[in-house]
């Protein structure tokens, strides 16, 4: 088990590292996150059983923009493919699902560029779900929603995982306003194992 959980340390800093930035960049998110964790918490410690929908929207929504990993292996097609829209795939083609590119593709996402938790609300999962356009339930496909993968090619840890990030999270925003110390510092985003922020901003955190 202590090997098990080791091994995961990396990545799980890397995802972490996204979320942080994408809700220091946008702290009216941070803000409506903090009234969450006040409301359902009130200074208590992170539970599985408590009710945080926004802090699942805000870590979903940052997976969608910053996945760990930009593609994942598929298939190499044992037969002749043609797409929907035409494209023709020859067998022996390998093909690569790219998470990073379908996620900020404005045919699926509205404000694609955007870091908005509230797209990942039931109620808005729902309406894509009850949508006729054809590209509006790709969101919400597995490969697209875990960060993890799926299936049995899926993280053993992800479960663990989930719920270290959550744990930190909660302890972090309850306590804390966390800004960029400087603003508007820069970075690239660098192909490691998994994408990360290059070099990962410094920040200040502000106690509530």
């Amino acid at each position: 088990m202590p090997a098990f959980l080791a091994a995961g340390i990396g990545t799980t800093e890397g995802v972490t590292n996204w979320i942080l930035l994408n809700l220091i960049n946008n702290p009216e998110k941070q803000e409506k996150l903090y009234e969450e964790l006040k409301s359902e918490l009130n200074g208590q410690p992170f539970r599985k059983s408590a009710e945080l929908p926004y802090l699942k929207a805000c870590i979903r929504e940052s997976h969608r923009l910053n996945p760990p990993g930009p593609a994942m292996t598929m298939r190499t097609h044992e037969k002749d493919v043609v797409t929907e829209s035409g494209y023709e795939i020859p067998a022996g083609t390998l093909m690569w699902f790219c998470p990073y590119q379908v996620n900020r593709d404005p045919r699926y996402v509205e404000d694609a560029d955007k870091y908005i938790p509230e797209r990942f609300f039931k109620d808005a999962v729902k309406k894509r779900k009850e949508s006729q356009c054809p590209h509006s339930k790709a969101l919400d496909h597995g490969l697209s929603k875990h960060p993890f993968s799926m299936g049995a090619r899926g993280c053993l840890g992800r479960r663990a995982a989930e719920l270290e990030i959550q744990s930190l999270l909660v302890e972090l925003f309850s306590r804390y306003r966390v800004e960029a110390d400087p603003p508007n510092q820069p970075y690239k985003h660098k192909q490691n194992t998994l994408v990360i922020p290059d070099p990962m901003p410094k920040v200040k955190l502000i106690p509530r």
